[in-house]
């Protein structure tokens, strides 16, 4: 199935979340991504990345975006299929980040 970042956000406050919150809360990957990586213009190459680096793949699933981290070619190519019309957005982050906010460990990367 893959490994997708979590990252840790600050809820808006304690309690009940209203949808709407809920509905933002599980769409700021992307702002996340924005402040932690290096957004690219297209799917990278495989070895292209820097070696203490991975790409993310942020897709935009209607009520929610998932950010797929990219740890071995094979997860780029199935995320950047022609025929899958979701928006998607391309980040480099340092792999560091990636285990600090995924289920995601160093032997994982290929």
């Amino acid at each position: 199935m893959g490994f997708y970042l979590n990252p840790k956000f600050p809820l808006p406050h304690e309690g009940e979340l209203t949808l709407l919150e809920k509905v933002s809360y599980c769409n700021s990957k992307r702002d996340w991504l924005e402040k932690n990586g290096v957004r690219l213009s297209q799917a990278p190459k495989w070895d292209e990345i820097q070696k203490d680096c991975c790409a993310v793949c942020c897709v935009e699933n209607g009520m929610f975006q998932a950010a797929a981290i990219c740890y071995k070619p094979r997860e780029i190519e199935e995320f950047n299929d022609p025929t899958d019309s979701r928006p998607r957005a391309w980040y480099i982050i340092e792999k560091k980040l990636a285990i600090e906010n995924s289920d995601i460990q160093m032997a994982d990367f290929r």
